[in-house]
């Protein structure tokens, strides 16, 4: 046979054979693993294992029985479902105060959506008005009387608390003391080696 007539046969059976593989049925849901005494299952849609063995009952009759194995991923699955549905609600929950504290619409008002907000845009909602300029004095001057009462607590405080206080008042104390003069059994207990009395 001549090269000129194997070459074709030759690229016939590759693109046959490639051909053949795309056209392949695709792979099924589970993926089979040998083990010792069974093989483990996998289901590749869920991610679940299990692990299958073969069980004899009465009469030899043999079959096949699967058991699933502890999954730790089911769990995570499990609670990161939970948390999307829980970010889900709180996700609602935020545009809905938002409608009622933002927009001044919400549940409790006749305003439908698409409808402009009670009230003039970022005034104040129905029903509330602003402060008198006497209503304003009267909350400074309670805020004042504070103040002044606070300060005062505090410097008396402070008084109580200042050392330099104390040793002004031991020192008038020790000078009047002085002025007066010790009796003679003060006199005698204060007396050190030298013969002075101390202060």
């Amino acid at each position: 046979m001549s090269i000129l007539r194997i070459r074709p046969a030759i690229a016939a059976a590759i693109v046959g054979l490639s051909a053949g593989g795309a056209y392949a049925e695709p792979p099924g849901r589970f993926t089979m693993s040998p083990v010792d005494g069974g093989f483990v299952r996998l289901d590749k849609e869920t991610g679940a294992m299990s692990l299958c063995s073969r069980m004899q009952s009465g009469q030899d009759a043999e079959g096949w029985s699967c058991v699933p194995m502890d999954d730790n991923q089911r769990d995570l699955r499990e609670e990161v479902d939970r948390l999307k549905a829980e970010n889900t609600r709180l996700k609602e929950e935020v545009r809905r105060m938002e409608d009622t504290f933002i927009s001044g619409r919400g549940a409790g008002t006749d305003s439908q959506a698409g409808e402009p907000p009670a009230g003039p845009p970022g005034g104040l909602p129905p029903g509330m008005k602003l402060p008198s300029e006497e209503d304003v004095d009267r909350a400074v001057d309670y805020l004042e009387g504070m103040i002044r009462k606070f300060r005062e607590r505090f410097d008396d405080f402070g008084e109580k608390t200042d050392p330099e206080r104390h040793r002004r008042e031991n020192r008038d104390w020790r000078d009047d003391r002085d002025r007066s003069g010790p009796r003679d059994d003060e006199r005698d207990r204060g007396r050190d080696s030298r013969g002075s009395t101390p202060l």
